[in-house]
């Protein structure tokens, strides 16, 4: 009986599963059909999730499975800073995160989750960003004296540059950002920031 229903059904109930992440690679497997019709549905696989605490070959090919079945689809690209220390510990890191660079001009969502205080290292090229539309920073908000997270902490509300990482992000000006939530385990009071709707 389930495998006589029509496609869109299908793709309709397919994107309902979708953000159970756990559900969605296996219902690639229930029969040819509905393989096919998963692989073949770009919205599917939009969430890219970059997570350097699990398996490196294994994330690895988590990663490249969802880029390239979101092709040509707008993304979500969701980090998971390193639990200990900062970015030059974690090299497995970095390099997860530069499968995902070549497509972040398709990333619309971009989340970043870190656990520690994060560094600031100039190790990536300026990657375009032309429709990014919302950012969620989760974590620790650094110091404004010891990490630069923001060009200038005194005019942060204007969001000019944002480095995460060493990954500069493209001048909003440019883009299209109309959402910046930050949500931190604990926030200075100048950079208590718990949501703006809508940036200059």
């Amino acid at each position: 009986m389930v495998h006589n229903f029509k496609d869109p059904f299908l793709v309709e109930r397919f994107l309902d599963l979708s953000q159970l992440l756990d559900l969605l690679l296996p219902i690639t497997s229930v029969c040819s059909r509905w393989r096919n019709v998963a692989i073949s549905t770009g919205k599917l696989w939009t969430l890219v999730i970059i997570n350097p605490t699990r398996s490196a070959e294994t994330e690895s090919q988590i990663i490249k499975i969802f880029l390239e079945r979101s092709a040509n689809t707008s993304i979500i690209v969701h980090l998971v800073g390193p639990h200990d220390l900062a970015s030059e510990y974690h090299p497995g890191f970095m390099q997860l995160f530069e499968l995902a660079l070549p497509h972040l001009g398709r990333c619309f969502v971009f989340r970043f989750d870190y656990l520690v205080e994060p560094m600031v290292y100039n190790i990536f090229p300026l990657p375009s960003m032309a429709i990014l539309h919302t950012i969620f920073l989760f974590g620790k908000v650094p110091n404004a004296s010891s990490v630069t997270l923001f060009e200038d902490p005194a005019s942060y509300l204007r969001v000019k540059d944002l480095t995460i990482f060493g990954i500069p992000v493209t001048p909003f000006p440019q883009n299209t950002v109309s959402k910046l939530i930050i949500s931190p385990y604990y926030t200075p009071e100048v950079w208590v920031l718990p949501f703006v709707e809508s940036l200059p």
